[in-house]
Formats: C-alpha cells, structure tokens, sequence
C-alpha cells in the first residue's frame, strides 16, 4: 500500500513529514508520492510529485490510500469528494504524540498533529479535519468534517462545530458555542457566542467583520 499526499504546498511537507514519522512505527506503507493537480507552488522534495490523474493509472483504490493536504476547508472538501467518488480511502494521520486515546467517534482522512489534545469525554469528529500542533478540543464537543483548527487553538467543552470552518491560530472559542458551516475565525480571535454561517470573525471579543467568499487565504 502506497500513501499519496495530495497538494505539494508547504502544508504538504508538513503532512508527509508526519506520515513518514507514523510509517517509522507502523510500517503501513511501502512507498509514499505527491498528488497534485497543478505546478504551481510545488516544493522542493526528493519525494515523486504526480498529477492526480496521473496516480489515478498507476495505483487503484486498493493499491493506495490518499490524505489531503490542503490548508483551506472548502479546498479539502472538494478534494475529499473526488478522491471518494474515485474509491480511495482516507486514513487517518494521528501523530504519536497526539493525545487523542479515548475519542468516542471519528471518521476518515483526518490529520491530528503532534501535541494535539482531543478530550476523551464525548467528542465526536467528523471526517478530513486538521488538527495543528498543540489544538485543543475540551469535552463533549462535535466537530463536523473539513474543518482546520491552526495551531494552538482552544476549544473549550460543548461546542458544536459544523462544516468547513478554519480556527485561526491563537483563538479562543468559549464553552457551549455554536461555529456554522463555512464560518472563519482570525488568528487570536476570543469567541463568546455563537457565529453565523459564513461569517468572518476577529477581535476580542470577536465581531463579524465581513462574509466569507469560500477562500481563507486570498
């Protein structure tokens, strides 16, 4: 079974240095390939990049598995769409020092970074969620799918947290608060009540700023 990391951006470095890390323990793949689906912004890696339909012709569903590596939500979602309607699987990527033991439910092609904290009390995870170093996610939180949490996010218990949000690094988000789907909030932002869908948030406390055009970063 070979492991394709699909985008060749600087988060995918990231990626397949974490999955390199987890096969040096479990030895579950043989050979590991970049997926792309454009040039632009490759980096340098000693590491094959080839364009997705590419990979398509040389490994079959059940030849290899596929994680993505995309840094936006509505990017990995579309990402995640095709690479199922193709027959791949997603595994998930939980770095060793991940403290996430005891999580009642969580779905597929999710990354948890090292350090990250995902409470053993009621949460469920969805599916093709990031989890940065040092996130955190308290008690009896739900966290939909395609979801980015940056680094050193805090999301405290009883939050619900829908589709397609980006948690900028630093934030905060309050106990028994609701993100909806598509909604952004900036680096260090103090969130104390529930946001709207599509709704880009900053501040202490955070306050709606604008909607959300589908793109994070411009």
């Amino acid at each position: 079974m070979v492991l394709g990391v699909y985008c060749a951006g600087g988060f995918g470095g990231v990626v397949m240095e974490m999955a390199e890390n987890i096969n040096a323990h479990s030895q579950r793949w043989t050979d590991f390939y970049f997926v792309t689906d454009t040039m632009d912004g490759v980096i340098r890696t000693p590491r094959e990049v080839v364009f997705y339909n590419d990979f398509k012709e040389r490994f079959s569903p059940a030849e290899a598995e596929i994680v993505i590596a995309s840094g936006e939500p509505l990017g990995r979602e579309k990402l995640y769409v095709k690479v199922k309607a193709d027959g791949y699987s997603l595994p998930n990527l939980i770095d060793p020092l991940a403290n996430i033991q005891k999580v009642i439910a969580i779905g597929e092609g999710n990354i948890i970074q090292d350090y990250a904290h995902i409470s053993p009390s009621n949460v469920r995870i969805g599916s093709n969620n990031v989890f940065m170093t040092f996130s955190r996610i308290a008690h009896d939180s739900t966290v939909g799918s395609h979801c980015v949490f940056t680094s050193t996010t805090n999301c405290s218990g009883r939050v619900t947290v829908e589709d397609r949000v980006y948690v900028g690094t630093g934030a905060k988000l309050r106990d028994k608060i609701t993100l909806r789907h598509d909604a952004v909030v900036g680096m260090g932002a103090v969130v104390v009540k529930s946001v709207d869908e599509n709704s880009v948030v900053v501040g202490n406390p955070a306050k709606e700023i604008r909607k959300n055009n589908g793109k994070v970063f411009k």
